[in-house]
């Protein structure tokens, strides 16, 4: 059973609607206000907001208005750095510096590591290394990290 409404009446809902909505949208931003005011008082840092900051379509457009606007200002981001080939391999490195230094602790190969100037970490070479066999880890009692020795 279909029921008909009159034009008169639903223009007459949807007004009573819309008002509705403004004044819930009112209250939302008096309770905001409030809100923002008591974390002030308190000294309540205001929760970070998810996702991408109000009023911005998209990225693109203020990347390309910033380098049209000024060519030699720095960019947001750093660049990334590039991969560096080394004379001698990681794994090989760490071998060599272990047969130098007998039994050198976890400490002291990442202090080699990043005397070197490595990127990464040392800790994945060394995971390798063991899993692969050609290391033995041996924890030290009682403190953080381990021995190594070759097998």
């Amino acid at each position: 059973m279909v029921s008909t409404v009159s034009p008169d009446s639903l223009k007459a809902h949807i007004e009573k609607l819309l008002s509705d909505r403004k004044v819930h949208t009112d209250a939302l931003a008096r309770i905001d206000a409030t809100l923002g005011q008591v974390s002030a008082l308190l000294n309540v840092p205001a929760p970070k907001r998810r996702g991408r900051p109000p009023g911005r379509s998209s990225a693109a457009p203020a990347v390309v208005s910033a380098i049209a606007a000024a060519p030699d200002a720095p960019a947001g981001k750093p660049a990334r750095r590039k991969r560096r080939r080394f004379a001698v391999s990681g794994n090989d490195s760490i071998l060599n510096f272990i047969r130098d230094h007998r039994n050198p602790t976890t400490k002291e190969i990442k202090g080699h590591w990043d005397s070197e100037s490595r990127g990464g970490k040392v800790d994945n070479a060394l995971s390798k290394l063991v899993k692969d066999r050609v290391l033995i880890r041996t924890p030290i009692p009682g403190e953080r990290g381990s021995r190594y020795s070759v097998a």
